[in-house]
């Protein structure tokens, strides 16, 4: 009796730089517009694709149509899923079998231009946690965009936030209060705890964040190995906290607020 071979086709990952989600937030309204580039990928003209959007342990999934023929970028509606750390899945299927032909994992949100001015690109936001006694914290639990487990999430006591973290740090006194020391608890972290070095072309979320900071400051960190290392290191955290701070005009929105 002969034995049939079947013959499996490796599957695809698709990079993160070829799809765009924006997530869009107001109170407890969610949804989300996704953009695809993903024809260079050779996947069959009417392989259907479908993306995932994630929070906790809830999973909703959408048709976006076909490789050839895919569906108007128009919002979907996500309300029903809890919490603001939404992730996403793109998944690229075979229409007779719904094999995965492609896929891509943990995709988060795109950042707008111009966000850097104003906010943390890096950090998303969680509030659908009780913190007490704690207002907030940083906590190291997500994934990024090359499989590491240990991405920062600013998290946010869901009291305090009454459950939505994106308009709670709109506040400018959370702003001016919560998010450069954010940031200076992860800079500290990556360059005086783990000493990594910044490797400029990886996209690890380590060097993105180093990359973001340096931008801000104007020059890269020293590296693990320079002399006076924890001093020199010490003084560029504090500069790219402080440039963060000015860049958003953080103190004199908050003073200008408390005065109004």
């Amino acid at each position: 009796m002969s034995t049939k071979r079947i013959k499996f086709l490796s599957r695809k990952k698709i990079l993160q730089k070829d799809i765009r989600v924006r997530l869009e937030v107001n109170g407890p309204s969610k949804r989300f517009t996704a953009g695809l580039n993903i024809e260079s990928y050779g996947f069959p003209s009417e392989s259907r694709v479908w993306i995932e959007a994630k929070q906790l342990l809830e999973t909703l999934r959408f048709d976006l149509g076909t490789v050839a023929q895919p569906r108007a970028a128009t919002p979907i509606d996500i309300s029903r899923l809890r919490g603001e750390r939404v992730t996403f899945n793109l998944l690229v299927l075979d229409p007779v079998n719904a094999r995965k032909l492609g896929s891509a994992e943990t995709v988060r949100p795109n950042v707008e231009a111009g966000a850097m001015e104003n906010s943390i690109p890096l950090l998303p936001v969680d509030a659908s946690a009780r913190l007490d006694p704690l207002l907030w914290r940083v906590d190291y639990c997500d994934n990024d965009e090359e499989g590491h487990s240990d991405a920062p999430v600013l998290m946010l006591d869901s009291g305090a936030a009454q459950g939505a973290a994106s308009f709670y740090v709109q506040d400018p006194a959370v702003r001016a209060m919560i998010l450069p020391a954010a940031m200076r608890e992860v800079l500290t972290r990556l360059l005086l705890v783990d000493h990594i070095d910044y490797e400029p072309g990886s996209r690890s979320w380590r060097n993105s964040w180093i990359r973001f900071a340096s931008r801000l400051v104007g020059e890269d960190p020293p590296a693990s190995d320079a002399p006076n290392f924890t001093v020199d290191a010490g003084d560029w955290i504090g500069q790219a906290t402080s440039k963060l701070a000015k860049n958003a005009g953080f103190l004199e929105t908050y003073i200008r607020e408390r005065r109004t």
